[in-house]
């Protein structure tokens, strides 16, 4: 059972870290290395898909908690959930800290504003984008 909890908590660190693209392009990864280590059948993968998208939220941490709570349990769920939000957890403080330390640089300062409404304008087409065939 130690064995195994230390494959799940690599296996998801290393998808949490790697995996770009969201849920649907990690679940081959996450098949990978379910696969690779034998910890479920190609059913029970097929069943943690169709779960992963039924279930509300993102698609790879779902997966990440049906894959820990089929192979450990509670335990396992809890750890694959964690070692998978880990990279972004880590990855979000450290750009919180370096802004903040540097939140009087003009040069960042620049670049925010800049940002700032770009972002708007990617929401506003998303919006559109998604409002157009039923407006039209």
């Amino acid at each position: 059972m130690m064995t195994e909890i230390l494959i799940l908590f690599w296996l998801f660190l290393r998808i949490g870290l790697l995996g770009f693209g969201g849920g649907y392009a990690m679940l081959p990864l996450i098949f990978q290395g379910v696969y690779q280590f034998d910890l479920m059948s190609g059913e029970a993968f097929a069943n943690l898909t169709a779960i992963s998208q039924i279930t509300p939220g993102p698609i790879s941490i779902n997966a990440a908690t049906y894959v820990g709570f089929q192979v450990a349990g509670l335990p396992g769920t809890l750890l694959t959930t964690f070692a998978a939000t880990l990279p972004s957890i880590l990855l979000t403080t450290l750009a919180c800290r370096f802004l903040d330390r540097f939140k009087n640089s003009a040069i960042i300062a620049a670049a925010m504003s800049g940002i700032r409404p770009v972002t708007v304008g990617l929401i506003g087409a998303a919006a559109v984008y998604i409002a157009e065939p039923s407006l039209f």
